[in-house]
């Protein structure tokens, strides 16, 4: 017997079925993915993300579901500018034990109104958030569904009046945001927490990564001490959604974005130069 919200049911209504793992345990995965005008730039970073997901949680990914495949399906959906939620979880039977690891997915679209990312001229204000602490281990690194951490973080921002939080790991290291990766600036070098930190790997943040080293800056992996971030000469976090956003505001202080403008600029410079290509578009 299940009793949905006082309605009495003899089995689990049948789309709870479809979802029970995803439901009961967040057994599974997802990509918060943007399309402009149709189209899917860095797709590929996307897939390899997800395809870690994958191997991670030890599911049995059907040979038929190729990138291509996936990438098909998404723009079936109907994307123009678009957010793009794409779900992956395992199959529905078994306790914590899995009955079988095949995956189901499900793709949900989202519209947007602007057609490229924005410079946030005014920055965001940003608190450093207490009330949890990442765990770091094998599963750090991929978008896993149960995100209670970052709810309760995201909440507590909202409690203090903040834009944003910075999260720490459970050794008291800054690792990322509630929605976000984060960098920071000092005397012209860039830094991000070293892999292995609690952090999501981040598309965009890889993005970053890659253009601020051809351009000529120094950019290094470290731990991210809280004392060392705060005294940063600037801030700033990268999303697939947003883009890059600096931070103006961290628990009083104030930060410059120069740097990170031009870094924003080069990265919206490449984003139009995927978008050239048209490699996965919409179809006519």
């Amino acid at each position: 017997m299940t009793n949905l919200n006082g309605q009495l049911y003899t089995d689990l209504p049948e789309p709870l079925i479809t979802i029970q793992r995803a439901a009961y345990y967040g057994d599974g995965i997802f990509e918060t993915i943007r399309s402009f005008e149709g189209q899917i730039p860095f797709w590929e970073l996307h897939w390899a993300r997800l395809s870690r997901g994958v191997e991670a949680l030890e599911l049995e990914w059907p040979e038929e579901w190729t990138s291509t495949k996936i990438a098909q399906e998404i723009i079936k959906t109907g994307i123009h500018n678009s957010r793009i939620r794409l779900m992956v979880w395992r199959n529905q039977g078994g306790f914590f034990r899995p009955e079988n690891n095949q995956p189901q997915f499900l793709i949900t679209v989202q519209p947007l109104e602007n057609q490229t990312y924005e410079w946030h001229e005014e920055g965001l204000s940003a608190c450093f958030c207490h009330s949890v602490k990442l765990p770091m281990d094998e599963l750090s690194g991929i978008k896993l569904l149960g995100g209670n951490r970052y709810v309760k973080a995201a909440m507590e921002v909202q409690k203090r009046g903040m834009q944003e939080g910075l999260l720490l790991n459970s050794a008291n290291r800054v690792c990322e945001a509630t929605s976000s990766n984060v960098f920071w600036i000092k005397g012209g070098t860039i830094f991000y927490p070293e892999t292995g930190e609690g952090q999501v790997v981040g598309t965009t943040q890889s993005r970053i990564i890659t253009l601020a080293t051809n351009f000529g800056w120094t950019i290094k992996p470290v731990q991210g001490e809280t004392e060392v971030v705060a005294d940063a000469d600037e801030i700033f976090l990268t999303n697939a959604i947003q883009g890059v956003r600096w931070i103006r505001l961290l628990d009083g202080k104030t930060y410059d974005c120069l740097v990170t403008r031009q870094l924003f600029q080069i990265f919206q410079q490449n984003l139009f130069q995927e978008l050239s290509k048209g490699t996965i578009s919409k179809p006519s």
